[in-house]
């Protein structure tokens, strides 16, 4: 089987069994859009991508079978409706099977019981687990790695007077601010306000970065105090974007507040952090101290933990080796007679 891991910036692709891709690609369009942050679905862009990533198995699609992981496991999200109609009527797979990251990121943990809490691109979504099985998820739209990308921006406008608007940003630039904000953005410790009074007490503490152009012609410096730290705060904070939701603390107690009373002190032994804006620096540490201060008593032996980057890849690749994964995919032949009703 093939595996087709298709996040906002990059995909995975690779063959079931082995324990790491054969290629990661960006998520781009042929003109090097990023295709999720297009407004309309683009179509030809997944279906180029899609192309790209067989060409470089130097396998033919209409010969394997796919497993593909998004960041939602409905196959009525709208991304997941475009790559499963290109797979299916223009690539011809003969099967697939769909899953969400955070499914397959569980399959790569230790345990059975716990919460996973997935902070991707767009949402966070945090996800009980009981005795090998999803009970339940709850979800924060908006609060996860573009929201804190543009909050970066933000906070360093004042700075930069030249800096106007984040949405009409050129591409090279807002690519650079991801990765700074990847490389040098972390998460206030203890809390925001201790790190805030740190920071002003040790001016040591900005750094001086250098941002060359487009054509590398020209150089951009910046200078980053406290945004290193700002950036990433609505993860526990929302209100600092206006977004009347719950932070990724709050979150997780209110998931497991709404779970069999017999079950809680058994789900908060163990929370796994997955999802490209789960590697902050402090993260983990920072909602131990959060949770503690919502409810010391239930969170007194939880374990908090983050995947690797790896543990995506890891986990599809288990369920594709599975001796049921023939049995569970859904076939060419039954799409196209029912459509999306086949999922069901």
């Amino acid at each position: 089987s093939v595996i087709l891991c298709v996040g906002s910036y990059c995909t995975k692709v690779g063959w079931s069994g082995d324990e790491e891709p054969f290629a990661v690609v960006p998520t781009t369009n042929d003109s090097g859009d990023i295709i999720s942050h297009t407004r309309e679905v683009d179509r030809a862009g997944m279906k180029g991508l899609l192309q790209r990533c067989f060409e470089l198995l130097d396998c033919e699609a209409k010969e394997v079978s796919v497993l593909l992981v998004t960041a939602s496991v409905s196959p009525k999200h709208r991304i997941n409706q475009t790559l499963i109609d290109i797979l299916f009527r223009d690539l011809e797979v003969p099967s697939l099977y769909l899953t969400a990251s955070t499914e397959v990121c569980w399959l790569s943990w230790n345990h059975q019981t716990g919460i996973i809490v997935d902070i991707g691109d767009t949402q966070t979504t945090a996800s009980s687990v009981y005795e090998g099985r999803f009970i339940s998820s709850k979800c924060s739209v908006g609060l996860a790695g573009r929201a804190i990308t543009s909050h970066f921006f933000d906070t360093l406008k004042d700075k930069h007077p030249p800096l106007q608007d984040y949405e009409t940003c050129p591409a090279w630039f807002t690519e650079r601010l991801v990765n700074l904000k990847e490389q040098h953005c972390c998460i206030a410790l203890p809390n925001f306000e201790a790190a805030c009074q740190l920071q002003y007490e040790n001016i040591d503490l900005t750094r001086k970065i250098k941002i060359p152009s487009a054509d590398e012609k020209d150089v951009h410096t910046l200078l980053i105090g406290p945004e290193r730290f700002i950036a990433p705060e609505p993860i526990f904070n929302p209100c600092l974007l206006g977004k009347d939701c719950l932070g990724v603390a709050s979150l997780i107690y209110d998931l497991i507040m709404e779970s069999h009373p017999t079950m809680r002190s058994l789900l908060t032994t163990n929370i796994r952090l997955v999802g490209g804006s789960s590697l902050f620096p402090g993260l983990a540490d920072r909602l131990k101290f959060e949770l503690d201060w919502i409810d010391g008593d239930l969170f007194a032996s939880s374990k908090i933990s983050t995947a690797n980057s790896n543990s995506e890849w890891l986990g599809s690749s288990n369920l594709s080796s599975l001796s049921i994964f023939p049995s569970i995919v859904i076939t060419k032949e039954r799409f196209l007679s029912k459509g999306q009703n086949c999922w069901k």
